[in-house]
């Protein structure tokens, strides 16, 4: 007895998390209009989904749709390698909306440790860019230089010190929507 399609789009190797918000694929048989959402967190399972359906249907498939990627689903690409769709999976659910602004920038790169250079490049998520600068003087024992100074952070020009460190040496930062700031060291 052969299966039909729709017994092969549901009964695959890896369940996907349907009411979840888990990033999702959606799997499509070319020239068909009937698919199926895949979890998009674990390459492995990814690529033994996309094999199953593949055999079970003796025919291709393709991503057509991305789900529950945050701000960046207009920026995935069916084309993108699903390692590194499932390391952009795998970011929101760990990272949520800094990992999203931080592929916002890079996403062209495709980068194969995007994990790993978004943990080594945020700095954080603040108010003001000025939160981030005070945070940053203040971890350099900057205050206690202030205070013996008979100083105060009202006598320093942080607009200039933003606009020195920022743009020339260390990092790159965006204001979003929520009106927060998002700092990640230059690459």
């Amino acid at each position: 007895m052969q299966s039909n399609s729709s017994d092969s789009l549901t009964n695959l190797p890896f369940p996907t998390n349907e009411q979840s918000d888990v990033p999702r694929i959606y799997l499509q048989q070319e020239g068909s209009f009937q698919g199926t959402w895949i979890d998009a967190i674990n390459a492995s399972e990814m690529q033994q989904n996309i094999d199953y359906i593949q055999t079970s249907l003796n025919g291709s498939v393709q991503i057509t749709s991305f789900q529950n990627f945050n701000s960046v689903e207009f920026l995935m690409k069916p084309e993108m390698p699903t390692v590194f769709i499932a390391q952009v999976g795998k970011g929101i659910i760990k990272y949520g909306k800094p990992f999203s602004v931080y592929f916002s920038f890079y996403e062209h790169r495709q980068e194969s440790q995007i994990l790993k250079n978004f943990q080594e490049d945020y700095r954080g998520c603040f108010d003001r860019t000025e939160d981030f600068v005070k945070e940053i003087l203040t971890k350099e024992a900057f205050d206690s230089q202030l205070k013996r100074n008979n100083l105060s952070w009202k006598h320093l020009n942080i607009e200039e010190i933003i606009r020195d460190w920022f743009y020339s040496t260390e990092g790159i930062y965006r204001r979003m929507l929520d009106e927060k700031v998002y700092i990640f060291k230059r690459r």
